[in-house]
């Protein structure tokens, strides 16, 4: 006798395990949003870029930007002043 198995996964399910949403960091020190970009299983890439108007070592943006969803694991670009 011949046993069968279905195994049944929507994507929604899969979907939802995989991405994640890059929380917004903007304004914090380089510190507090790399470590909640790693908590978010994420991999912050810090790129300084000079900048007169902000204090140094302060996020000024992020790549992709906060609210979006992407993949787990996924490089996020860190502009740091």
């Amino acid at each position: 006798m011949a046993r069968i198995t279905i195994l049944s996964l929507t994507q929604t399910n899969l979907c939802s395990n995989l991405a994640v949403t890059v929380p917004n960091v903007v304004d914090k020190s380089f510190d507090v949003g790399e470590a909640e970009l790693i908590k978010a299983k994420l991999v912050p890439e810090r790129i300084d870029v000079p900048n007169e108007d902000a204090i140094e070592g302060t996020i000024l943006e992020t790549d992709p930007q906060a609210g979006q969803k992407v993949r787990l694991q996924q490089v996020v670009k860190v502009y740091v002043s």
